[in-house]
């Protein structure tokens, strides 16, 4: 076995022998697999590159991730660690950011008891909205209420635009604004119509 790091450590009289050889590929063979697990061990106590241990660490925080996707399930489980404690405007700004939303604003309606989340730099409604709604819903107070408002475009105003303009979008998204909005879509432009309201989904405590 080449590179072998066991027998390279032995007195050099030891390296030349084929009978030393044999064992010391043994070793090797067990150590490199001990190695694998070690590293991948290690992995699993960090978020960022964990993989296997995601469901441990959703089930120690008590969330999870409506997506399959590692990277939104680690983004979850990221959010959830960074977001405890007191939640006013500018944590659930910042939490809508950590899922790529893009630039928010949020207005009060203090007569009844609930804001609203108007997302002012990217049209459509975003395909991880339900891992963001169960964040929300873990940070806010259970008697305080809220909901979305999404800008779309109508069809007709797509004949302006390239696949450029389109490539940050997935058909799926594309669909479901469609769907929800008769026949409107999500792509870029500057000519916006408010979108349909998503009330909040309360909270069970």
């Amino acid at each position: 076995m080449e590179n072998n790091r066991l027998l390279s450590m032995l007195p050099f009289l030891y390296q030349n022998s084929e009978y030393i050889k044999g064992i010391q590929n043994g070793f090797e063979s067990e150590r490199l697999v001990l190695e694998k697990e070690a590293i991948d061990f290690y992995n699993s106590l960090f978020v960022d590159s964990a993989t296997w241990s995601l469901e441990f660490w959703e089930s120690f925080l008590g969330v999870k991730s409506i997506s399959n996707d590692i990277n939104e399930r680690r983004n979850v489980i990221k959010n959830k660690l960074k977001f405890r404690g007191i939640t006013n405007f500018n944590a659930i700004k910042e939490l809508c950011s950590q899922y790529g939303y893009g630039e928010i604003e949020i207005n009060e309606k203090f007569d009844e008891g609930k804001f609203t989340i108007r997302f002012i730099s990217k049209e459509g409604e975003p395909d991880n909205i339900k891992d963001l709604v169960t964040q929300i819903n873990s940070i806010i107070p259970a008697h305080v209420g809220y909901d979305f408002n999404f800008t779309y475009m109508y069809w007709k105003e797509i004949k302006n635009q390239t696949w450029k303009n389109a490539k940050e979008y997935t058909w799926n998204s594309i669909r479901k604004s469609d769907e929800k909005l008769n026949k409107k879509i999500a792509i870029p432009g500057s000519k916006t119509i408010p979108g349909e309201i998503y009330p909040s989904q309360g909270v069970k405590r």
